[in-house]
């Protein structure tokens, strides 16, 4: 028992005899990181112009040219060109239609204007005549606008004051100023009614037995003009 506290003792004493060991020193280093950036800015044009022709199709896709990126760290893609306007023709605006004109008052009907002398047409006599001066004849009767006949005599504006007639060439012959049958007088029966007329002109376009009269013998016989071609008989006086 005395052995083992002399031991616990010298142990003890040992261990309190021990110098202490020194704490070794620590050694703090700062770091500092500094991040440099770089930025590297290409310009690139990428805009196209595209001229479009009558008639040239529109390209609707174009291809945009990307630049490969450099060595640099940091890329800045470029930003996107606007699309460009497409150039077409335009036709011009039809110009609008002028105003219509105003509407005019309608005037007063004017009175229909008597019928022209219609000239006699050559057609076959149905009756016949007797190819004399004598005696009586037969075809068709008309009016025509006097004026200078061929016997020589002017009736300009007789038309509706005296009864005129003009025989056929056929009748009357080649000769004008001095024809025997020029100032004789025929009588004219149609429609009923009796009419004496003056030789004072030939008709060129009558057949053997028509005739052409002055209106106012026309009117006496068949009282309108508008009756148009009739037939007659007459002869000389």
């Amino acid at each position: 028992m005395k052995s083992f506290a002399l031991a616990s003792a010298a142990l003890f004493a040992a261990v309190a005899a021990k110098p202490l060991q020194r704490r070794n020193a620590v050694t703090v280093t700062e770091v500092e990181w500094v991040t440099q950036t770089e930025y590297v800015t290409e310009i690139i044009d990428v805009s196209t112009t595209i001229y479009i022709t009558p008639g040239q199709s529109v390209p609707t896709v174009l291809t945009s040219i990307v630049p490969a990126p450099s060595d640099a760290q940091f890329y800045e893609p470029p930003s996107p060109s606007p699309e460009q306007p497409k150039q077409t023709s335009t036709p011009a605006a039809a110009a609008p239609p002028p105003p219509p004109p105003p509407a005019a008052s309608s005037p007063s009907p004017a009175p229909a204007p008597e019928p022209k002398p219609k000239p006699s047409e050559s057609k076959p006599n149905p009756s016949g005549s007797s190819g004399s001066g004598s005696g009586e004849h037969s075809g068709d009767i008309t009016y025509y606008a006097v004026g200078l006949g061929a016997c020589g005599e002017d009736d300009s504006g007789k038309d509706n004051s005296e009864n005129i007639v003009a025989l056929s060439s056929l009748l009357m012959g080649a000769q004008s100023n001095g024809n025997p049958k020029c100032g004789q007088t025929i009588t004219i029966h149609g429609n009923g009614k009796s009419v004496q007329a003056t030789v004072r002109d030939k008709c060129p376009s009558c057949t053997e037995g028509s005739i052409d009269v002055s209106e106012k013998v026309f009117k006496e016989l068949w009282g309108d003009l508008g009756v148009g071609r009739q037939s007659v008989t007459w002869s000389f006086n």
